[in-house]
């Protein structure tokens, strides 16, 4: 159990490491990372920190219903952490159940994971969502240089004419 525990947070701590890169602005230089301003990405960024850090209303009374009760501890940033490994195997100790019961329960932190995550991935989900507003911004964007495009070049060739005019004159 120790190990998957520790799967489970290095696997939701480089999540939370990609949306934040990629969804970064640099106050420097104001450089926007490709994901910046992305509600979706930033909306699933809360949604997985709120899980993180709830409580899990499913797990048989007197089972941990916080990671906090493990030894598992929230960072600033988001991340996850087993900072205190003697509570995590107090726990333990007094049955692997009292800690599976608080990732794998019907709310578990896992099986809540797991749905938000299918919700975003899955055919039809919110990555589907978000590329095809993505897909249609491109278009419109590139509707608009190609009409900016014509009407550059009708200058260019109105100016060229009137050029042509005035060198004859």
């Amino acid at each position: 159990i120790h190990a998957r525990v520790e799967e489970l947070l290095t696997a939701y701590n480089d999540a939370i490491s990609y949306i934040a890169e990629k969804t970064a602005v640099d106050p420097s230089n104001n450089v926007r990372e490709i994901l910046a301003g992305d509600t979706v990405f930033r909306n699933l960024r809360i949604q997985m920190r709120g899980i993180a850090a709830g409580s899990v209303g499913s797990v048989v009374p007197g089972n941990p219903s916080l990671l906090s009760q493990i030894g598992i501890t929230v960072a600033a940033d988001g991340k996850l952490t087993l900072s205190n490994t003697a509570a995590f195997d107090a726990m333990m100790a007094g049955g692997v159940q009292k800690v599976a019961d608080l990732f794998n329960s019907t709310s578990g932190i896992a099986t809540r994971m797991k749905s938000l995550m299918e919700g975003f991935v899955n055919s039809g989900g919110q990555m589907d969502a978000s590329k095809t507003g993505v897909d249609g911004q491109i278009t419109s964007i590139t509707s608009r240089v190609k009409r900016l495009e014509e009407q550059g070049n009708k200058k260019v060739e109105r100016y060229r004419d009137e050029f042509v005019r005035l060198q004859n004159t």
